[in-house]
């Protein structure tokens, strides 16, 4: 018998459990997206610099006069739209730049938001001109508005794709932890051997109707199709199958065994000595990796296993597993906890 079998990989419990994390999620959507911003801002400004030292040169040797008279009436209110609209940014820019110390978060981020979709409007307005409208532009209003806009980094698409990209790759670094992560999960079935049955799954539903928001939606799809039966009575009942069990077979004595969960190991053992306090019970927290646990496992005629989803070592439990059916300790059955 192979006691370490192959593993299967529940999608949808993975989903679930990704609904979970949302808290970190959210995080990485919210400074994505503010560093994406804060970058488009720097980006736009560091262009506007650049053009403003070279498009001088680009001025026509036409003087202002002559260039205006090439255009006509609704093309010079066009150039004048031009400068209303980029007078705006200069004077929201300015603001920004004196009050960015002040500003909570999103105060922050409506401004840059105003701010680089009003450097965009510049830009397509300015795209717009004719040669010779851009020419009388830059001529008639001189060094102060020469600064030609370009598409800027931030937009409401990129955001978007921006916002998909970090759920992608928070799927996949999430779906990595849940594959590579060595703790039971729930989706697990932990009985390698069709004898050994997995008892009664004891539930907190008090910690799970203590939870809000998104965790308790997450709950709610774990256990939809499960009958809410409260902790203390499927500890019972798992109690009287053991007990039974040991009265069939003649058993005198058990032991618990659970690394690192002699909490949950003393509930058990609490409710086997009410039922019958004959009986000799025991928690061993390992027969592998303790000499006083591999000792003790001798003493008893049979055993039980706990494991704690999320808490208990996937490799360790089949080690414990193995160790009782090599050393040939009857094993009554499995007790998990969630």
């Amino acid at each position: 018998m192979n006691q370490k079998k192959e593993r299967e990989i529940d999608l949808i419990d993975m989903l679930i459990e990704w609904t979970g994390s949302w808290r970190s999620l959210l995080l990485a959507i919210t400074l994505g997206v503010f560093i994406f911003v804060c970058y488009s801002v720097v980006y736009n400004k560091a262009v506007y610099n650049s053009l403003n030292n070279t498009q001088g040169n680009q001025i026509s040797l036409l003087s202002e006069e002559e260039l205006k008279s090439m255009l006509t009436v609704e093309e010079i209110y066009e150039v004048e739209d031009l400068k209303t609209v980029y007078d705006f940014y200069l004077t929201a820019f300015a603001e920004f730049e004196a009050n960015e110390a002040s500003l909570d978060i999103s105060e922050k981020t409506a401004s840059l938001y105003y701010l680089t979709n009003t450097q965009y409007l510049v830009s397509q307005l300015f795209n717009s001109l004719n040669q010779t409208q851009k020419k009388y532009y830059l001529c008639h209003y001189g060094a102060e508005y020469t600064r030609q806009s370009v598409p800027p980094v931030f937009t409401l698409q990129k955001c978007a794709l921006l916002v998909f990209a970090i759920l992608l790759l928070h799927f996949i670094a999430f779906g990595m932890k849940y594959v590579l992560v060595n703790t039971v999960k729930r989706t697990d079935t932990l009985s390698f051997d069709g004898d050994v049955p997995e008892l009664t799954r004891i539930v907190d539903w008090k910690k799970i109707e203590a939870q809000k928001g998104l965790d308790r939606l997450k709950y709610k799809f774990c256990y939809s199709n499960k009958h809410r039966t409260p902790l203390e009575e499927s500890v019972q009942i798992n109690a009287r199958r053991i007990i039974e069990y040991m009265n069939r077979k003649g058993y005198h004595s058990v032991a618990l065994v659970g690394t690192s969960l002699e909490k949950e190991g003393e509930i058990i053992k609490k409710y086997i000595l009410e039922g019958a306090p004959s009986l000799s019970v025991r928690f061993v927290d390992s027969t592998t990796h303790s000499k006083t646990g591999a000792d003790e496992i001798s003493k008893v005629d049979s055993a039980v296993l706990i494991a704690k989803v999320g808490f208990t070592k996937y490799n360790e439990y089949c080690d414990e597993y193995k160790t009782l059916v090599d050393r040939k300790v009857d094993i009554i059955g499995i007790v998990v906890f969630e």
